[in-house]
Formats: C-alpha cells, structure tokens, sequence
C-alpha cells in the first residue's frame, strides 16, 4: 500500500483530506504541520510520497519544506487553494512531482499522485522505465515516434484520451496530426536536440476535433523520441477560472475603493455646508479639522484606486497632494507658507499610509493654525528609509514653537492624542525639538500587512 504524507497545518482540511486519500486506498501514517516536523517525519516513515499545502500560518512557505524534502529523493505534489503566477514559478524551482489547485475532485486526486509515483520510478534504467510506463500505468499516454514524426507506438491510454476506437488507427498518424499549433512539436524538437530531453504544456486535437490541454514529456532514443502525456485540461480551465475570478475580484476591489473615496468625499462636503449653519470660531474649526481628516483617508483610497496593486501606495505623490490640499483648503496662498518636500520615491501598504498621513495632516494643520501668526514661515516635510526598512518622517516648521507648557503626552488637543494614538499603532517613537521652531521626528518601521481573508 503506498504511504503518503500530509503536510498541512489547518487540522480540519488535514483530517479531510486524509479520509479522501484512504478511501482512495492509500496509506497515510502520519500529519505534518510545519517545516521541521515534516522533515523529521519523512526521515523516519520513509513515504512513498508527500502531499503538501504551498502557504501555512507564521509565514512559512511551503516551497521551502519541498526544497528541503526533495534532498531525501521523495516525491512531492503541491496541494494550494491559491494560484497566481509568481507562486507557482517559485514552485516549479524545486521541480514538484504534481500541482493540484483546489478546488479539486477525487479522481483528480488519484491521477496528480499517480503520475507523481510514476515519475519518481524513472530513476530506474532506461529498459526498466519503457516497460513501467508502457505496461505499469495505464492512466498515462505513452508513445514513441521517430523523428520525422511517424507514430512508432502507442498504448491504450493513448486511444481512449483522444478518442479513437483502436491503437492501429493511431499508428496511422503523424504526432504532427494532434498538435493544434504545428510549431509546438519543433519546440520540442529542438529541445531534444540540445539536452536530449524536453517537457510542455501544449493544446492538442482529439479525433473529433475538441482541443484538450495536455503536458508532454519526452526523451531521446536512438531512433527517435519516447515520452507521455498527460490530460490537464481541467487543471488549465481551473486555473483559467481562479484567474478570471482574481481579475473580478481586483476590479470589485478598486470599484470599492472608488466608491469608499467618493463616500468620503460626500461626507466631507457635508461638513464644509455644516460650517454655514454653526456658531462660534471653534465649533468651525472643530468641523474643519474633522473635514481634514476625513480628506487624508479619501485620498487614499483615490490612490488605491489608481493603483495596479492594493497594497503599494506612491507615498511622495501622495504626501505631497495631502499638504498642498491642506495649504489650499486653510487658504494659504503661495509665498505664505512654503512647503519643502524632501520625500523618497517609496510604496507603502495601507496599514502604514494611512496612520502616517493622518499625522502628517495633524501636525501639518497644527503648524498652519498656531505656528505662524504673519501666515509666513517654511513647512518641511521629509520621508525616508534606511536600512532594515527603518523608515523616519520629519513635520518641521521655523514657527513660534510649542509653549514651554505643553506635554505632547498629556494634552488636551484632539489632534496631538491623535499624533500619540497614530504613532503607536505604527509601533513608532516620537521625538520633538523646539529649539527652532517646532519638528517632529517620528521613527518607526513598515507594518506587516495582514492579510483579510
């Protein structure tokens, strides 16, 4: 009975998984969770064969765990529920026996593993690995053509996955024949030529003319190629869905963000009318600032909007938009206040933009209200990285300064606790120096982004 073990860390998939692989008769001895214990597990049961999840919790990968097993010469198939181009290009590196997407059925199942186990018996001689794929498994098509592309042999597998009635009516073909680009076999041609061995997925024709997505491996013989094939259409129209869904998913998710930020901007008019119908200069200014705030979060969800990616936001663009919108909406003309921007051309995900330029608008606002009683003076506005990702942010202006009285720690001012709120959640540290003017220095690093599954 082939052994096969898991490697999953999610307990409840673990145990329904197992049950599928047992009812499909194999033997599975044991469960892995993590990097570690699958390699000591699989250097003491010694299995026939791993089945492992390519993304666990604590961010380990499980492209890792397979780097690390494939040394022990064990074969492995990939399991995800996630596909995207960039992870599986990380996963063909270690060169995995099979690659299932979920959702999946049990056939599906059978057949990745199958093909897996047949893989991992072509270490044997060249005569050996004929008969095995020929005679041991059926599920494959084998075949062998010379180099001119005549049918030399082919076994049942062959007939049945292309629709004939007989192996005699397709030794009457060229290999040419079922390609439904010509040019594909001379890619493979040529790669026989030069390392004698070649693999691909390609379209290819059934007798009745349905095009099916097949994988190909071949070899070199003396007299012409031998190799197989294997079916993966409804891999690649799985794979096609998951893609289709993921470019939905992406423009739902910037329809989101357009219509957050607009929402945003409607609630920020409707501060700016509220203003008419109050009394008092702090009931305005209390209003004001509000209209700020809520002004700092639309813009960036504006810059999600415009974004390729939702977690990457040009944070000079952005800081420099901000100021220049909170110059324009205190009415600062230009020559009053001057800003000086020296900000690096980053990206930064939305855990960190937006706390960060909520600060920047706090401390901004606070400078255009109380730093410059002649309206004229210099706002500098710095943002850089060092190394390990230590990032700083610099809000100075050459103002009056902050009154010898004030504790940043203990104030009274909504914005300055917010300032105090806003920097801990960035898991930073806050520095002032009111020797010239007013300058917060807030050092701190990227957050991790958490992923919102």
């Amino acid at each position: 009975m082939v052994s096969i073990l898991l490697v999953e860390d999610e307990f409840v998939e673990a145990m329904d998984l197992k049950n599928q692989l047992e009812s499909l008769g194999y033997f599975v001895p044991d469960i892995a969770s993590d990097c570690e214990e699958a390699v000591r597990k699989v250097v003491e049961l010694e299995p026939d064969l791993v089945l492992t999840d390519m993304v666990f919790k604590e961010d380990v990968n499980g492209v890792d765990i397979v780097a690390k097993i494939k040394r022990l010469n064990i074969p492995v198939v990939y399991i995800t529920g996630q596909f995207d181009e960039s992870t599986f290009q990380e996963a063909m590196l270690t060169d995995p026996d099979g690659y299932l997407v979920k959702p999946y059925n049990t056939h599906n199942l059978k057949f990745i593993i199958e093909v897996a186990l047949q893989r991992s018996r072509q270490r044997l001689s060249p005569d050996e690995r004929d008969y095995l794929e020929s005679v041991d498994n059926s599920m494959i098509v084998v075949f062998k053509t010379n180099l001119e592309g005549d049918i030399l042999f082919v076994n049942k597998a062959m007939v049945d996955r292309f629709k004939f009635k007989s192996v005699d009516e397709v030794l009457g073909k060229k290999s040419l024949d079922f390609y439904k680009n010509p040019s594909d076999r001379e890619k493979i041609i040529n790669n026989l030529k030069q390392d004698n061995s070649a693999e691909g997925e390609f379209e290819m024709l059934t007798s009745d003319g349905e095009v099916i997505n097949i994988l190909i491996k071949a070899h070199m013989t003396k007299d012409g190629l031998f190799g197989t094939m294997l079916n993966i259409t409804k891999r690649v129209q799985a794979e096609n869905k998951l893609k289709e869904s993921l470019l939905e998913k992406e423009i739902l998710l910037s329809e989101i963000h357009h219509r957050v930020k607009n929402n945003l901007q409607i609630i920020s008019s409707l501060l700016n009318l509220q203003k008419s119908y109050v009394e008092g200069e702090e009931s305005v200014n209390i209003l004001k600032d509000s209209q700020g705030r809520v002004r700092t979060m639309a813009m960036i969800h504006e810059k999600l909007y415009q974004s390729p990616t939702f977690r990457n936001i040009p944070i000079k663009e952005y800081v420099i938009e901000l100021v220049n919108s909170i110059l324009n909406s205190y009415g600062i003309s230009k020559g009053m206040v001057y800003p000086e921007f020296d900000v690096e051309d980053l990206k930064v995900d939305i855990d960190t933009a937006l706390p960060m330029g909520l600060v920047i608008n706090e401390l901004v606002t606070n400078s255009i209200k109380y730093a410059f009683p002649q309206n004229r003076g210099t706002l500098q506005i710095q943002f850089s990285c060092g190394s390990n990702e230590d990032y700083q942010l610099v809000v100075a202006d050459d103002g009056v300064g902050l009154p010898e009285d004030v504790n940043i720690e203990i104030t009274d001012s909504l914005g300055l606790q917010l300032v105090n709120t806003l920097v801990n959640q960035l898991d930073g540290e806050l520095n002032i120096d009111s020797s010239h003017g007013t300058k917060f220095q807030i050092n701190f690093k990227q957050l991790q982004y958490k992923k919102r599954i």
